[in-house]
């Protein structure tokens, strides 16, 4: 039966969407003058699998959104100075530990700009780059040591493991 005051329903067409053998949603349409065709029970069906599609979808984004969390607070609560480069050497992201380590202020617009700092010895910048070049053409892992400074000029001591990342 139907809930007292429900509009009386005359002609009905009720189409479940199933997906792996369970109904994920259910559309329902009634009391058109003409009976229902299969032409209808295609068209609610491709309605149902369009808004099936867009669940979907921000199912995903908020799985995304939450694995991006967790990364951020792991390379923000990470000891360590976490850096990536793009393949021009130009800096793309530093965690907060990096910035804390090196002096910098967390607003210090370094994203963008070449990597290693201007403020680094040149001997270490040398290094670095060559490193960096020879990671980008081997696809090797390299582990170097060397002196640095913050942008106070105090010395740090930097041992760095540069990898590449891969996009797949």
């Amino acid at each position: 039966g139907l809930p007292q005051g429900h509009v009386l329903l005359t002609n009905l067409l009720v189409v479940p969407f199933i997906k792996q053998g369970q109904i994920l949603s259910v559309a329902a349409i009634a009391n058109r003058a003409a009976p229902y065709d299969e032409k209808d029970v295609t068209q609610v069906t491709s309605f149902l699998h369009s808004i099936q599609a867009i669940v979907d979808s921000k199912k995903a984004e908020a799985k995304l959104r939450e694995v991006e969390r967790r990364n951020q607070a792991l390379l923000n609560h990470s000891p360590n100075c976490h850096k990536i480069v793009d393949l021009d050497f130009n800096l793309q992201y530093m965690n907060a530990n990096g910035f804390n380590m090196l002096k910098l202020d967390e607003r210090a617009d370094v994203c963008g700009k070449q990597y290693p700092f201007s403020f680094f010895p040149e001997a270490f910048r040398n290094e670095m780059t060559e490193n960096l070049k020879k990671v980008g053409e081997t696809g090797e892992t390299i582990t170097m040591e060397g002196l640095a400074n913050d942008v106070e000029g105090n010395e740090v001591w930097l041992h760095s493991t540069i990898l590449p990342v891969f996009d797949d």
